[in-house]
């Protein structure tokens, strides 16, 4: 399948991967793929999906989920995750004790098992933090 690649090619910061056919972007020697090549041939939506994950990418961090409205949303479980994340690389450089780290690890999966893991943290609201405190006070 031929795929047709964007005018100005040379500025384009897309490739398109050959086996998967998907738009595509190697990062600090990762690859990431921004949709199909078939259902975005011009590679428009690929292109606002890399510069939305951009500035994620290229500092080493896991984008947030992508809205194509533009919105970031940030959910409980991905901020938890970022946070562990930084705690591992603390741990791992030795400014973090193994049992501080788990501590943190098991607030962190009882927030997520109290306030659902997958709510977005502007949905946040005083009765989510009521009942945190209700489920540590128990």
């Amino acid at each position: 399948m031929k795929t047709s690649v964007p005018k100005k090619a040379n500025r384009f910061p897309l490739f398109v991967h050959k086996g998967r056919q998907y738009w595509c972007k190697t990062v600090l020697g990762k690859h990431h793929y921004f949709g199909k090549v078939a259902d975005d041939p011009k590679g428009k939506e690929a292109m606002k999906l890399w510069l939305y994950e951009k500035d994620w990418l290229l500092a080493g961090l896991e984008p947030p989920p992508y809205d194509p409205d533009g919105e970031l949303n940030i959910s409980v479980k991905f901020v938890c995750n970022r946070f562990m994340e930084s705690k591992e690389a603390q741990l791992e450089a030795g400014n973090l004790s193994q049992r501080t780290y788990d501590e943190l690890l098991g607030t962190c999966k009882f927030l997520m098992e109290t306030i659902p893991a997958q709510l977005e943290s502007k949905l946040l609201v005083p009765a989510h933090f009521s009942k945190l405190l209700k489920a540590i006070n128990t």
